[in-house]
């Protein structure tokens, strides 16, 4: 993990890309994670983004691309595999996000690898969104 910090640019595919598990946050991202790391697949979860505080700048970057392009801010460009590779090349899935906000693009990054979606009961997951996630986002912005 201390490669993927320091020398976050020069990270390349170390492991193949096996599986987009592009479910939304709360809906059991953490167990999946869990099961594919039990599999032997080394999984990029929101955890790792938030342990690594130099993915922010690659998200944020891929975000603002595709999500703000119409603002006043320096261009960006939405990820390629060689981009997703700098920071997700260690790694042999990926769940939660900010990796599902980025669905498509991984889609089309990694052709050759298997997608999965939990689904979830729609009123359960807003309920523990609104027990985690809500409060999270209603305190950073008071």
């Amino acid at each position: 993990m201390a490669a993927t910090m320091t020398n976050i640019d020069r990270v390349t595919r170390t492991v193949p890309m096996k599986v987009l598990a592009l479910g939304m946050s709360r809906t059991a991202t953490m167990s999946m994670k869990a099961a594919l790391d039990i599999l032997g697949l080394r999984s990029y979860h929101f955890i790792e983004f938030v342990s690594n505080p130099l993915h922010g700048d690659h998200w944020n970057a891929w975000l603002r691309a595709k999500y703000y392009s119409n603002l006043n801010l320096p261009p960006t460009s939405l990820p390629t595999r060689a981009d997703f590779d700098k920071v997700l090349g260690n790694f042999s899935a990926v769940t939660d996000m900010p990796a599902v906000l980025l669905a498509d693009e991984l889609i089309v990054a990694y052709p050759e690898t298997k997608v999965v979606l939990v689904e979830r009961d729609v009123d359960v997951a807003l309920q523990r969104t609104g027990n985690t996630v809500s409060p999270t986002c209603r305190r950073k912005i008071d």
